[in-house]
């Protein structure tokens, strides 16, 4: 079974194949009762790091449309960890979150087809240019696991956060001109609270090269993770895409160990042609431990981008 992830014309993406695609294995919930907390080991405090880049671009000139999406972010927070390397196991220890970064989208369409003009504009941003606690939206980073199907850790992070700034969706015709709905100037990533109101969510897990299965309970996965590893950010022969979501890991993370802690980083992207349109990603992504409270960095992070 090869999961394929298309991307069409105009539409986000579908998910393919001969059957329903197995779901992936859902990690525990990261918070835990507090029957559940009195049987944990005590465990040690230490801080998870996250950061992440991320640039989603999509421009088909046969309709003058275009949009893309731009976020760095930094998230941090305290979690407890018991055990070492890939036998460790991690809990929150509170529910505060550390955060700095931003987001910015935007978007363009226009098209006349005979006597009506269609026109759309998304511009849409926020930022937290230092260090904020809890700002407003969603913030986590997913706890550690060990690959299922290959060498390292897994990890993720998922950030949704409310943006502001301009919409407008017109179309003219007959002499008036009347509000529409967006149909192609805003991002897959960002989606309507309101009227008023939009947010944008990003989610990835990011996971090792699919070699090997951590036993054979998780063989079917692994080979539908080497079917996903062959084509993430490619064309496949069925002329699929599979890009970079929520839907499936992106493949190909490594993990390595500085001081008893982990390092888990990902750097990936790609540009293809599609059915008349340009589509490219950019990933960037790191989860670290440290000594609670240290604010250690390694080389892989680099400082979050703040539009100025």
């Amino acid at each position: 079974m090869k999961y394929i992830a298309l991307v069409s014309l105009l539409s986000a993406f579908l998910i393919t194949g001969c059957s329903e695609s197995p779901k992936e294995e859902q990690p525990a919930e990261d918070y835990v009762t507090e029957d559940q907390q009195n049987e944990l080991p005590a465990g040690e405090p230490i801080t998870l790091h996250a950061r992440l880049d991320f640039v989603d671009t999509q421009a088909t000139p046969s309709i003058n449309a275009s949009r893309q999406l731009k976020a760095s972010f930094y998230l941090t927070t305290d979690v407890m960890r018991d055990g070492a390397a890939d036998g460790a196991s991690f809990w929150a220890d509170g529910e505060n979150y550390r955060v700095q970064g931003a987001i910015a989208a935007s978007g363009n369409f226009s098209l006349n087809s005979g006597d009506v003009a269609t026109d759309e504009t998304y511009n849409m941003s926020n930022q937290w240019p230092s260090v904020t606690e809890n700002p407003e939206g969603t913030f986590r980073i997913k706890m550690p696991e060990a690959s299922l199907i290959g060498e390292g850790l897994s990890v993720g992070v998922e950030i949704e956060v409310p943006v502001k700034g301009t919409k407008k969706a017109t179309i003219t015709g007959n002499g008036q001109t009347i509000d529409s709905e967006l149909s192609h100037a805003r991002t897959m990533f960002c989606h309507s609270k309101s009227d008023e109101e939009e947010a944008c969510k990003l989610e990835f897990t990011i996971d090792a090269v699919p070699t090997k299965a951590k036993d054979s309970t998780y063989d079917h996965l692994l080979q539908s993770a080497k079917d996903a590893f062959a084509f993430q950010g490619k064309q496949g022969p069925d002329g699929g895409l599979i890009i970079y979501s929520s839907l499936l890991p992106v493949y190909g993370a490594t993990t390595r160990y500085h001081n008893g802690h982990f390092v888990t980083s990902l750097k990936q992207e790609y540009s293809v042609n599609l059915d008349g349109s340009e589509l490219g990603q950019q990933i960037h992504m790191v989860v670290w431990s440290t000594k609670r409270g240290d604010n250690w960095q390694p080389e892989e992070a680099t400082p979050v981008k703040i539009p100025e």
